[in-house]
């Protein structure tokens, strides 16, 4: 049997959905399964809808099989066409020392949780990134960290924000 539910909510839709139809401005963006559209978003609209706290959204540039951030490090690119824009979900976020990852960054916010601790850390000019962390985290605010992403967990978006 078929049934249709609309909901602007997006935990609703994970939770109650086989399958998702994701409009933006009208316009059908992504159809697919919960965790396709979670692993697989087909742009930046469907990127940021999904998942709570939203994905990072980063500018980054991109040429020779590598990108690198505006005011961080970079990494490997295997997309065939240019990026503008890397993501990368709070979730998957990893910490590490200053100078690992991609980029070196200042905890502004803790936000516990108990199981889980957000952290907003400040970038610089690479921006602004939030972390799901343990709720055992010993880290606070100010302390340096570096950001650590692994390559397979990174989303790359064109000038259109469509994902590359």
């Amino acid at each position: 049997r078929t049934m249709i539910y609309v909901t602007h909510d997006q935990v609703e839709a994970m939770t109650l959905a086989d399958r998702i139809v994701v409009l933006e401005f009208g316009r059908i963006a992504q159809v697919g399964t919960p965790r396709e559209l979670y692993r697989r978003p087909a742009n930046l609209f469907v990127a940021q809808f999904i998942g709570s706290p939203k994905m990072n959204v980063l500018e980054c540039s991109t040429s020779n099989g590598s990108f690198s951030l505006s005011g961080g490090r970079g990494g490997q690119f295997t997309g065939k066409r240019p990026a503008t824009k890397i993501g990368i979900r709070p979730e998957h976020v990893e910490i590490g020392p200053e100078g690992a990852g991609i980029l070196d960054g200042t905890v502004d916010v803790l936000e516990y949780l108990g199981a889980d601790t957000y952290l907003i850390v400040d970038g610089g000019s690479a921006g602004q990134i939030t972390i799901r962390a343990s709720g055992e985290t010993e880290l606070g605010i100010g302390d340096r960290i570096g950001v650590v992403a692994p390559e397979n967990r990174l989303h790359f978006f064109d000038e259109m924000g469509q994902a590359v």
